[in-house]
């Protein structure tokens, strides 16, 4: 079944619904025969056939399963004709809102829309701090405006789009005003537990600003977040810095409500139970002679991890955890406790029919793949009987689960490697060293303590805040603790993206490395492993080089990469959130490529859609070079970040050149020359960069009086280029005729957001170099796009959107800002 599931993920086009459902009929007929025969008298034949049948079976069914469900996800999508337009939906409130800086964000799902919209189903909505408070439940009407869930796409980078469809999200927009609602607030279990996350975040959030307030301090660290991710899930309330501290410690997992967790607190509850159950009171009713010890705890540990993994938002370690204890104690109570191995299939199962996009996140398979090695490395473990009271015994007990842990430790982290290598093109060094005290501070105090504070600051701030107080400094301790390991020289070994099938022979020396005592030569394990450390980077080979126009919305950042050299020009935006595109995109990208240095970082000028990313670029990557229009030192010591050793100012006619290729900065003149509009776009970087048979012009946000004055300075052979990154992603007000009949580009990019408020890029902008015959190519209709230059061979160009394909993928019309 999985492996049909991926099937379908994989396919530029979904089925016709006739092959669905002629391959759902084959699959049912596969699943009687096979029962069939397994009813009959048992011989090894017809066993094998039945297995194979129902393998068969499973495949078919989920294959159409798989399919039948992305097909009603992509008809639930707002229709293209009304993108931009002024729609009145009624809905209920659904999902934990989130607050911003400017706003809430919420899911809504719509009951009704004018004009019609069809089948649309959850919509994901911004609106304002004048709107008001939002609930889940909550009956709205609003005046809206939406577009399709049309998201960002770069190699190897997380794909927003196909997580709105697998979460539902058929459109994305704000709330441009509220209506009087029609209808009375909704109730419904789902709903209900939304509604108690979101009063204990509230409550807890009260509480711990009370707490800081009157002991005149707050939290130096910021904890708040840690505790509101670890009660309730909102991992949202965690700041970025502080998830980039536990990534790179390897501690990502621990910082929101994760299968760890939900295990530990289960265990603890069904341990509980028994004790309560075996209690004096207890045995007076007779309550043991009715259900036993076991099925009890079982049954308590059921309940308590079902109840937290709906606390945590439902997310796929939460299901997997959720559905095994379910599974192992549902067999338990009906005396047919199985392997777990059985345990785990059953849950898989469950996990795929429930959502079959499940496959594609990486949490499905650390999740599944971490439980499975666990299991299959203590397969081996000897089973020791209780020793006897007493000093040296009780030593000895704990020496054997020191022990226990040390291996369960040293195999979660090999589980890992393989897998973090593949999607997160990193391994934390420093890991198991972090891991070892964060999992059972975080698991067996933190957490407890936040579920406590949480459920006594319902009742009252003040009594949350004493557990809470405590829950906050220790959380300090933790992070600061962690911080300094992070910032150790190697914590983190960066690696190239393995391909697949080197993944899966690593994963196979796992497997062997893990196997249980008894298994000869297990170290040989090992050597399998060890060439996803030898995976080259992703670079051009001699003599060729790679102009990768990224997709970071309404912004710029372009790499140019020789085997040894990589420019970096602009490192795109960044939000009123906090959030930017050299953290969010560029460093991500980077590192799974196996870049770790910059030769250049040229940042054209000051906006913040071309130099939000800088203050993330110079902290998390090393960068030999920085040159801008702007002084570096002076913005540094602004923006709180390290200043560069070597900088200069963009300055016309500077020059240098690597393997044979030649850089020439033909503006800004220094000191700059006298413009109109704006002061910024008008000392815009422009480089051109002269290969063997190949010339690039990026011109940064330049604008017509700018243009006028690079034609006036330089003639049209020395403007002349084959690729340009067009000027102010395509605004009106640049790529004047004049400029385009001196350039003369056969490829002009568009870096611009899908249906930017801008209207970038301009729809007489494009019809100018369409005229013209010149290839346009738009970061919003195709994704990142990546040139590659050989000298004497035509550009060999790849888009992210399109490469490959998928059927989530939101098409791109010829002007989408319609």
């Amino acid at each position: 079944m999985l492996a049909a599931c991926l099937l379908v993920q994989t396919r530029a086009e979904l089925p016709a619904p006739g092959l669905m459902a002629v391959t759902a009929g084959l699959g049912g007929v596969c699943l009687i025969l096979g029962g069939l025969l397994a009813w009959a008298r048992p011989h090894p034949i017809r066993i094998a056939l039945s297995l194979a049948l129902w393998a068969l079976a499973f495949g078919l069914l989920g294959w159409s399963w798989a399919a039948w469900r992305a097909e009603h996800a992509i008809g639930q999508r707002l229709p293209a004709r009304l993108e931009g337009r002024d729609l009145q939906v009624d809905g209920i409130v659904r999902g934990l809102p989130q607050p911003g800086t400017f706003g809430t964000r919420f899911e809504f799902d719509v009951l009704t829309c004018t004009p019609d919209c069809g089948p649309l189903g959850r919509v994901s909505l911004g609106a304002q701090k004048g709107l008001g408070a939002v609930r889940p439940g909550d009956h709205r009407t609003f005046v809206v405006r939406l577009k399709r869930p049309h998201a960002s796409i770069n190699p190897g980078a997380f794909d927003r789009e196909q997580r709105w469809l697998q979460e539902g999200i058929g459109a994305v927009g704000h709330v441009r005003r509220e209506l009087p609602a029609q209808g009375e607030r909704h109730w419904g279990l789902a709903i209900l537990i939304e509604d108690w996350r979101q009063r204990l975040r509230d409550a807890m959030t009260r509480s711990m600003i009370d707490w800081a307030f009157r002991r005149w301090s707050a939290t130096e660290q910021g904890s708040e977040g840690t505790l509101l991710a670890l009660a309730v899930g909102d991992q949202a309330a965690i700041d970025q810095s502080h998830w980039r501290v536990f990534n790179r410690t390897g501690v990502g997992h621990l910082m929101s409500i994760s299968g760890l967790h939900i295990t530990a607190l289960a265990g603890m509850a069904g341990l509980l139970a028994g004790r309560l159950w075996r209690s004096r009171l207890a045995c007076r009713a007779g309550l043991p002679l009715r259900l036993s010890v076991q099925q009890v705890r079982w049954s308590a540990a059921m309940l308590v991890g079902l109840f937290y993994a709906a606390l945590a938002g439902w997310g796929i370690p939460a299901q997997r955890t959720a559905f095994m204890l379910t599974v192992a104690a549902l067999l338990n109570l009906f005396g047919r406790s199985q392997g777990m191995s059985t345990v785990l299939s059953c849950a898989m199962i469950v996990v795929l029919v429930l959502d079959p996009w499940a496959a594609l996140t990486p949490g499905f398979w650390l999740s599944f793949g971490a439980v499975s090695m666990l299991v299959w490395a203590g397969q081996g473990a000897s089973l020791r009987q209780k020793p006897p009271s007493g000093t040296a015994a009780r030593l000895a007990s704990w020496i054997g689960a020191l022990r226990t842990a040390a291996r369960t430790q040293w195999a979660a982290t090999v589980a890992m490697l393989p897998l973090g290598v593949l999607f997160f093109g990193n391994v934390s060094v420093i890991g198991p060293i972090a891991n070892a005290f964060a999992i059972p501070l975080v698991s067996v105090v933190i957490t407890p303590a936040a579920l406590l504070g949480a459920a006594l600051s319902a009742v009252h701030s003040d009594l949350g805040g004493w557990v809470l107080g405590p829950s906050l400094w220790l959380t300090d301790l933790l992070l600061a603790g962690l911080h300094r390991l992070s910032e150790a020289e190697g914590a983190v070994w960066l690696l190239p993206r393995p391909p697949l099938w080197l993944v899966l022979v690593s994963a196979l020396g796992m497997v062997h490395l893990l196997a249980p005592r008894g298994v000869p030569v297990r170290l040989a394990g090992a050597l399998a492993m060890i060439p996803l450390a030898f995976v080259p980077a992703d670079r051009p080979q001699d003599g060729v080089w790679r102009l990768t126009a990224l997709d970071v919305g309404q912004g710029t950042a372009a790499v140019l990469q020789a085997r040894d050299y990589t420019l970096l020009y602009d490192t795109g935006p960044a939000s009123p959130g906090g959030s930017d595109a050299g953290a969010q995109t560029l460093l991500p990208w980077m590192q799974r490529a196996g870049l770790g240095r910059i030769s250049l970082l040229m940042v054209s000028h000051l906006d913040l859609d071309h130099s939000g990313g800088l203050r993330s670029m110079l902290t998390g990557m090393q960068v030999h070079q920085v040159m801008a229009s702007f002084d570096i030192p002076t913005w540094a010591t602004a923006a709180g970040a390290p200043v560069p050793a070597a900088w200069q100012t963009c300055e016309r006619h500077a020059r240098w050149a690597h393997a044979g290729v030649r850089f020439t900065v033909l503006h800004p003149r220094q000191p700059p020359e006298p413009s109109r509009g704006s002061s910024t776009n008008a000392v815009s970087c422009v480089l051109r960069i002269d290969g063997p048979g190949w010339r690039i012009l990026l011109a940064g946000d330049i604008e017509a009086a700018q243009e006028r004055r690079l034609l006036e300075v330089f003639d049209a052979q020395e403007l002349r280029a084959d690729i340009l990154l067009v000027p102010h992603h395509g605004s009106i007000t640049s790529s004047t005729e004049a400029f385009l009949d001196a350039v003369q580009p056969k490829h002009a990019i568009f870096q611009a957001a899908y249906r930017s408020r801008y209207r970038h890029p301009h729809p007489k902008v494009l019809e100018r170099y369409e005229r013209r015959g010149i290839q346009t190519w738009r970061s919003d209709a195709h994704g990142a796009i990546s040139f590659e230059l050989s000298p004497g061979a035509p550009p060999r160009i790849q888009t992210a959107r399109q490469s490959p394909a998928r059927y989530w993928r939101v098409k791109i019309g010829p002007d989408p800002t319609d």
